[in-house]
């Protein structure tokens, strides 16, 4: 009795090992297929959607026939310059790329700003009329024009050129 329960108990285990045995091999062939799937072609698609993002056109290849001598990157993406970071820039790459960026905020800050001045001119006694008139007018200056003067002297020099563009 103790001999066929130990042969039992025997078989057992050497089944369950066997099924664990298959279970592992079958888990690193599938990593290993997600492994080789990822490396060839999930590669080139994360590539393709990088692409796509940085270009100007949207375009995944910039020259696929290399017709063209030199590729200029700066003729293909779009990157903000220090006239940008000042508040001065008034490059409309630039400005198309953080509105299509950040759309929703853009359009929620606009409406935002709209209501505060509306209500400084109620707050002042303007009546709506007054209010559109003034709207009309607007700023309409330069960008950056509220900010302070900078006290490095080259940086003065390049926010003034800046202004003057």
């Amino acid at each position: 009795a103790n001999l066929a329960n130990l042969r039992s108990r025997l078989q057992k285990q050497q089944a369950a090992e066997a099924a664990q045995r298959q279970r592992i091999e079958r888990e690193r062939r599938l990593a290993d297929a997600a492994a080789a799937a990822a490396d060839a072609n999930g590669q080139a698609q994360k590539n393709e959607r990088l692409m796509k993002k940085l270009t100007k056109t949207g375009t995944t290849l910039l020259d696929p026939t290399s017709k063209l001598g030199k590729l200029y990157p700066s003729e293909h993406t779009t990157v903000k310059d220090w006239k940008f970071g000042l508040g001065l820039g008034k490059d409309s790459d630039i400005l198309d790329m953080m509105e299509s960026k950040y759309s929703r905020t853009a359009q929620a800050h606009l409406a935002e700003l709209e209501e505060k001045r509306q209500v400084r001119m109620l707050e002042a006694g303007l009546d709506k009329g007054a209010v559109r008139k003034a709207g009309s007018k607007g700023g309409g200056g330069v960008v950056g024009a509220n900010l302070p003067t900078p006290i490095s002297a080259s940086v003065r020099a390049a926010a003034q050129e800046a202004q003057e563009l």
